[in-house]
C-alpha cells in the first residue's frame, strides 16, 4: 500500500485514557475493554466524545510481549478519572500523520512510512505515535477500517 505523509498541527485535547502493560495477542481485548470503560465514565459525566477514540504507544521501540499502551477518548471537556481510567490532556503540537486503510494486521506500512518521511526530510520525534480509529471494530468489516497512525515531530 502507497502511504500519502501530511503534517499539521494539532491543538491540545483532554482525554480520558487507561493506560497498561499488555502483550500483542492480549491488545484487542484489552482496548475493546478499555472503550467500555472509558466511554461508560464519559456518559457518566455527562461529557460528550470530541472525536474517535484512539490508542497511544507508549515504548520507544515494539516489544510484542510487553506493549506500554493507552486505550483513549478525545472529550470535550476535561474530567477526573475513576479507578484505572485517568484524565489527562494530549499537547498541541505538530503531527506526521499517514491514513491506513484496512485491516489492522497490515499497519505496519503506515508506520514505516511515517518514520522514513521523518527521518527523510530532517525532522524529529517529539512523543510516542498513536492510532486514530477513524472507522473501526463494530462500524465496518475489516477492510472498510480507517486508521490515522500519527507521530508527534517537532
Amino acid at each position: 500500500m502507497e502511504y500519502d505523509i501530511s503534517v499539521r498541527d494539532v491543538l491540545s485535547q483532554p482525554i480520558v485514557g487507561i493506560r497498561v502493560r499488555t502483550s500483542l495477542a492480549q491488545l484487542p481485548a484489552f482496548i475493546g475493554g478499555a472503550y467500555g470503560e472509558l466511554f461508560q465514565l464519559i456518559g457518566q459525566r455527562g461529557v460528550r466524545p470530541a472525536g474517535p477514540p484512539f490508542v497511544i504507544y507508549h515504548d520507544p521501540e515494539f516489544k510484542e510481549d510487553d506493549i506500554d499502551v493507552e486505550a483513549g477518548v478525545p472529550v470535550s471537556d476535561p474530567i477526573e478519572g475513576s479507578g484505572r481510567v485517568l484524565g489527562s490532556t494530549l499537547p498541541a503540537g505538530t503531527i506526521a500523520c499517514t491514513l491506513h486503510l484496512g485491516p489492522y494486521e497490515g499497519i505496519g506500512g503506515a508506520y514505516r512510512a511515517v518514520t522514513a518521511w521523518v527521518e527523510e526530510h530532517g525532522r524529529e520525534f517529539a512523543g510516542p505515535p498513536r492510532e486514530v480509529y477513524l472507522v473501526g471494530v463494530g462500524q465496518a468489516e475489516p477492510s472498510g477500517y480507517r486508521t490515522e497512525v500519527q507521530f508527534p515531530i517537532r
